[in-house]
Parts: C-alpha cells; sequence; structure tokens
C-alpha cells in the first residue's frame, strides 16, 4: 500500500489517500448509472456485471467499449492530483473566464452542471464547495477512487461517449476536462454536449494540444530549439493516432 497526499478545499490541508495493492478487490460493490428513459432513478451495475463494462490491462480498469479511450493508466491518482494543483496555479484558481456569472444563483430554479472526465473527483468537489447552490453531475468511463459524499455532486460511471444520459437542454454548464483522453470522435461528444445544454448555457473546454512549443515564440514548434523532446512528442503524437485519436483536435474545434 501507498499513500498519496493532496490538497482539500474543505478543510483547507492535506488529506491523506490511502493506495491498495493492484491484487486488492474493487471496494465498492456496485455503481451507479441514468438510464435513457429515467434520468431521475438509478440503475445499479452490479460488481458481477462488470466484465461487460470494463476490461483489466495490465491489473489497471480500463473501457469495455471501443468508443473510449485511455492513454494513460486509469488509476494514475497521484498524477491526476498533480496535474490538478499545476493547472489550478496556473490559471490561479479552479476556472477562468465568465464561469462565476453563469453558476451565479438564480430565482425559481436549480442551477445545473455537468462535468466530464471525473477522474479523481478533486475539481468537482472544490467546484461544489465554491458553488453550494448548484447541482452538479460528474461523469467518468472508469471507477477510480471513492468520493466523499456531498449534498450536490452526483457521481455517475458510464461509457458516455455512445450518450449522455441527461435529458435535452437540462444543463446551464458542460465542462470537457481533457477529453482527448476519454473520447475518440471528439465531434460527437460535443453535439451530445450542445444537445443537453439549455440555451445560452457555458460549454467549458479544458483540454491540451499534445505538440511541444517554442519556449520563446510559442507560435513555433520546438523541432529546433528542443529536438529531443519535439522528437518524444512526434512519438506520442504518432501512438494516438494509432488508436484513434487526432492529435490535432483542439485545433479543429469550432
Amino acid at each position: 500500500m501507498g499513500a498519496v497526499a493532496y490538497y482539500d478545499p474543505d478543510t483547507d490541508g492535506v488529506v491523506y489517500h490511502i493506495l491498495p495493492s493492484l491484487e486488492s478487490e474493487l471496494a465498492l460493490s456496485s455503481f451507479r448509472s441514468e438510464t435513457e428513459t429515467d434520468t431521475d432513478s438509478g440503475a445499479t451495475i452490479e460488481s458481477s456485471d462488470l466484465a461487460g463494462y470494463f476490461v483489466l490491462h495490465h491489473g489497471r480498469q480500463q473501457p469495455a467499449g471501443d468508443n473510449s479511450v485511455k492513454w494513460f493508466p486509469s488509476d494514475n491518482i497521484r498524477r491526476y492530483m498533480l496535474r490538478y494543483l499545476v493547472t489550478k496555479n496556473v490559471f490561479g484558481g479552479d476556472y477562468v473566464g465568465p464561469v462565476k456569472e453563469m453558476l451565479a444563483p438564480l430565482d425559481g430554479r436549480v442551477i445545473h452542471a455537468l462535468e466530464l472526465g471525473t477522474r479523481t473527483g478533486t475539481w468537482v468537489q472544490a467546484m461544489a464547495t465554491q458553488f453550494p447552490h448548484v447541482q452538479f453531475r460528474s461523469l467518468d468511463v472508469v471507477p477510480m477512487i471513492s468520493h466523499t459524499p456531498r449534498h450536490n455532486v452526483v457521481f455517475e460511471v458510464y461509457d458516455f461517449t455512445k450518450g449522455i444520459l441527461v435529458e435535452d437542454k437540462s444543463q446551464d454548464a458542460v465542462f470537457l476536462n481533457i477529453a482527448i483522453e476519454l473520447v475518440k470522435d471528439y465531434r460527437s461528444l460535443l453535439r451530445e454536449v450542445y444537445r443537453i445544454l439549455r440555451p445560452g448555457g457555458l460549454v467549458y473546454l479544458l483540454d491540451f494540444d499534445p505538440h511541444l512549443w517554442d519556449s520563446e515564440n510559442p507560435t513555433m514548434p520546438a523541432q529546433y530549439t528542443n529536438p529531443k523532446g519535439y522528437h518524444l512528442f512526434e512519438v506520442v503524437r504518432g501512438q494516438i493516432s494509432r488508436i484513434g485519436i487526432d492529435p490535432d483536435t483542439c485545433n479543429k474545434i469550432p
């Protein structure tokens, strides 16, 4: 066993997550998933049914379907915690832009926000603390860790690349967190996002272009200033292209 220390926005302190060995069984015996016909009641996937939803590669869970992809191990908790902290430091918070205005309280109804790409759940837990009046829903294609219960967050696990199981025009904001690591057909996912978005709602994309750019001139590839690093990224781009991901996806989003 090991332990990962990370920042907890609730207590403003350090929390230690205990990592079980790969041989240990799943701690959770069921996972909640929405049905297409009833978005208010949950269908339960029992542990005996998991084989149809997830497969193991080198002891790590991956989605069983062909629509979703994982080009990093799905359970590398330390990496996801570090990425959250680095991203928060770079942007000076958990978001940029008009998020606060879009999630402001409204008289007469509840604000609904959806996250695609839960990972460790650190980001959505922090957002739920900052916006206690917003009802958050967070989706991922594989379960990773148990999440601290919170009144305004629902965690779900299913292959949302085949369709997001929420009603049309029901979400005030949709946050896509590094979806390039999850889905082959990014455009189809965006069409689903627009289907469930309320008119005038917010689509928030946090993603990246797997390319190495010159530090002095970010518009130029680092082909000559950092040839070894540039070659590494070219290898990465070639490999993810082989599994069906367009490495230039983010540059092609309208």
